[in-house]
């Protein structure tokens, strides 16, 4: 039997960075919570996340799962600051988080559409966070790193189309109705 010297691998490389991922988020959380007036609901979201028993299962395994949540966190985090303050290092914080996010799981997609329809509403029916930044400017600066976040995600997701029409095609579309309950 062949004893392959080069196919070896290290588990501790593999597993590392969504262990460090997972750190980072349940760090992140507590920071999140602690920055919208809650420092000791921040402490507790942070330790059930810790000790969540699917969360620590994705901490040990060689998943993406634990860097979109950290990803979703950071965005958030910068959404509300680029709410708050305006300014365009919060806003393409913002882009940069939700297009990594996207990227590493489209399912992200969801949470980050949340998002940018609670931004345009806030934004729309609020005053600006300064003088110097207007609501029309608030709105500009939305606008644009969504479409940068859309440019550099259309030509990464696209080919995923043809997969999906294939799919569509052979397995009678979508299951959105109860017909998979059976």
């Amino acid at each position: 039997m062949a004893n392959p010297r080069g196919l070896q691998f290290n588990h501790v490389a593999i597993r590392l960075p969504a262990f460090l991922a997972a750190l980072a988020a349940v760090a992140a959380l507590a920071l999140l919570i602690k920055q919208c007036g809650y420092p000791g609901a921040g402490v507790a979201a942070a330790w059930f996340l810790a000790i969540h028993p699917w969360f620590t299962e994705h901490a040990a395994v060689a998943r993406g799962y634990t860097l979109v949540i950290l990803l979703v966190v950071l965005g958030t985090m910068a959404w509300r600051r680029a709410l708050l303050q305006g300014s365009w290092l919060w806003w393409f914080a913002f882009a940069v988080a939700q297009f990594l996010a996207m990227w590493t799981y489209m399912g992200s997609f969801f949470v980050f559409a949340s998002l940018n329809i609670a931004a345009a509403v806030l934004i729309l029916t609020r005053h600006a966070p300064s003088p110097a930044v207007t609501g029309r400017t608030q709105l500009s600066r939305w606008f644009c790193v969504n479409s940068i976040t859309a440019a550099g995600l259309l030509p990464l997701l696209l080919p995923l189309v043809m997969q999906l029409r294939g799919y569509t095609a052979t397995n009678n579309g979508f299951l959105l109705g109860g017909e998979w309950i059976k």
